[in-house]
């Protein structure tokens, strides 16, 4: 049994050479915005108005960590000791008093001991994409000071991580001005003084990936996506280290050529299509059940390879028109155009696998989505509800998965269906409800 370790500890006990923080690079990227950011000060800045100094609790973090041993792997709580980590440059930066700036600078970077036999360095180090940019804006002393709207201009900006920051640290140095001296100088004691984590510690990563998996369940803010993302890329530690930073990468192009929200959504699309039937459970119980089963531990490049990949390239393809079909290009991208028009998005999956199996094949693609939209609307039209539909679409990945193709019988509309949506057509269309 794994032995796990859980305390509460002063924040300047966490930022200290107890901890050497590391994003690993299968993580999800840092994605909280200003609002979020300002949040975090906004909780601080109402805790200086109790006068029982009481402490202030931040929240809880997730490590792999060896007892006695400072190297940490972040397994959750990389936003909020990230964004921390800003407020602190900034806290640092703006104070002149050398007996303040720097115990708060030593919260952000380990000065070095030659006895102890530490070497300078950040505490938080992000993940390779970013951490160059973190170091050089944000924690090198006196970097925030030199940060504004002007000196940080697209073309150095290579991430959303990267934009994130700086639009964060612009927000909290904005917010911080619009308070007195004294009160930012409380704020730094409380940061320093009264401020506290949740540090739950454990030496394996299997660990520490339930107990994430536990405060996901309870409303922690993380995806389905990013659990699945620990679990794949994580599997490759022991199957295929050398191929794991080139699958974070895969990943993490991934998710930011959909965005985050498309990228969630694939996951759903894709149960869909190896269970072939609705969802009846939650989609981290059935996506692990479904589809990674088939997978892990010992496949999951494969996995990267003919599922992940191929499929958001082709969701992209869908969703912005961008097919190339030769002489059937125009054709299909109008197709998903209609589709697009249709207020449900469950006829997604049945698109993902044509296009995905018959890419090289536009003439049958250009039959098949037109057979698939005139289903689509028909449905649509005749108010089907979700179960209806997720049952009809289940049924036709079920026949195409058995080779039926066009003439999939679940493809075409029966006689009552087109008499019903002639109906419909014929009659107050828009103002019928179910």
């Amino acid at each position: 049994m794994d032995r796990l370790e859980a305390g509460e500890l002063p924040v300047s006990k966490v930022l200290s050479s107890d901890f050497d923080f590391h994003i690993p690079s299968y993580q999800r990227p840092y994605s909280w915005g200003a609002d979020q950011a300002l949040q975090l000060l906004d909780d601080l800045l109402g805790a200086l108005a109790n006068e029982e100094n009481d402490p202030y609790f931040l929240g809880s973090i997730v490590l792999v960590k060896e007892s006695g041993k400072p190297i940490s792997e972040v397994i959750d709580g990389q936003q909020r000791l990230t964004t921390l980590t800003i407020l602190l440059s900034i806290l640092r930066d703006n104070e002149t008093d050398p007996k303040i700036a720097d115990p708060l600078d030593a919260m952000v970077t380990e000065p070095g001991n030659e006895l102890a036999g530490l070497k300078p360095r950040p505490r938080l180090t992000l993940r390779d994409r970013d951490n160059a940019f973190f170091e050089n804006h944000i924690q090198t002393k006196g970097a925030t000071n030199n940060l504004d709207s002007t000196t940080i201009d697209a073309s150095q900006l290579q991430t959303d991580p990267q934009r994130l920051i700086v639009e964060n640290a612009l927000a909290l140095k904005a917010e911080l001005a619009n308070h007195p001296a004294e009160t930012v100088r409380a704020l730094q004691r409380l940061v320093h003084n009264l401020t506290y984590l949740v540090v739950v510690t454990t030496p394996t990563k299997e660990s520490a990936f339930r107990i994430f998996n536990v405060m996901n369940a309870r409303g922690m803010d993380l995806t389905p996506a990013d659990i699945f993302k620990a679990k794949i890329i994580g599997a490759m530690e022991s199957t295929a280290p050398g191929q794991m930073e080139e699958a974070t990468a895969a990943w993490e192009d991934a998710e930011e050529m959909l965005g985050r929200a498309d990228f969630s959504d694939l996951f759903l699309h894709i149960r869909m299509i190896f269970a072939k039937e609705r969802g009846r459970r939650e989609l981290l119980v059935e996506f692990e059940e479904q589809v990674l089963k088939g997978f892990l531990p010992n496949d999951a490049v494969r996995f990267m390879d003919d599922v992940l990949v191929p499929y958001a390239e082709v969701h992209a393809d869908i969703r912005d028109c961008s097919f190339n079909g030769g002489s059937r290009t125009v054709q299909i991208n109008r197709w998903f155009r209609l589709l697009a028009r249709i207020d449900n998005n469950d006829w997604r999956p049945p698109a993902l696998w044509a296009l995905n199996e018959k890419r090289d094949d536009p003439a049958w693609l250009d039959d098949y989505f037109r057979k698939l939209e005139r289903l689509a609307t028909s449905m649509s039209i005749r108010r089907q509800n979700n179960t209806q539909r997720t049952t009809r679409f289940g049924h036709l990945l079920r026949q195409l998965g058995e080779g039926k193709g066009l003439d999939a019988l679940a493809l075409d509309l029966d006689s009552k269906e087109k008499a019903e949506t002639l109906a419909r057509l014929n009659g107050d269309v828009y103002g019928v409800r179910g």
